[in-house]
């Protein structure tokens, strides 16, 4: 009877780790790819990648022109912006948008079908601006979703 009790012991520690044995040679490790070239799903046509980039660059004018009066600041960007962009911006006092003037072209860092984002080189570093196509399919339009400044602008 005192054999029984160990055969048991042995077969409830010796199973186990019997079924964690080596991986199937068939399985192959993943190997992560880099790539420093953006990927893009659906990618913006040529023609909305000229037109998103005059946008941002029109938008990010219109931004930066904190003389204006709260009242005018918005009006004069409230074309360039989307609906929640809009609703955000509007409480914004242009005073407190950091001192920029705008040095170079928009470039391209992000963009599919339905987003883009580009980073525009300022006096101050790069800002950038993402875009979104708001509306209903084939009546879409581009508009500015968010500006965001320069790390370290005040």
């Amino acid at each position: 009877m005192r054999n029984w009790w160990k055969v048991a012991i042995v077969l409830v520690a010796v199973v186990p780790v019997v079924g964690c044995g080596a991986v199937s040679p068939q399985s192959p490790t993943p190997t992560p790819s880099v790539t420093n070239t953006p990927t893009y799903i659906d990618a913006p046509e040529a023609d909305d990648l000229e037109e998103t980039a005059t946008l941002a660059d029109s938008a990010l004018r219109a931004y930066l022109n904190r003389l204006e009066t709260p009242d005018r600041w918005i009006d004069a960007l409230s074309p360039y912006l989307g609906r929640d962009a809009l609703y955000a911006y509007s409480t914004v006092d242009p005073m407190r948008v950091p001192e920029a003037e705008i040095e170079g072209s928009p470039v391209l860092v992000q963009g599919n079908a339905t987003a883009v984002a580009y980073l525009i080189p300022t006096t101050i570093g790069q800002w950038r601006v993402q875009l979104v196509r708001e509306g209903e399919a084939g009546s879409s339009r581009w508009v500015v979703d968010r500006f965001v400044q320069p790390e370290g602008a005040q």
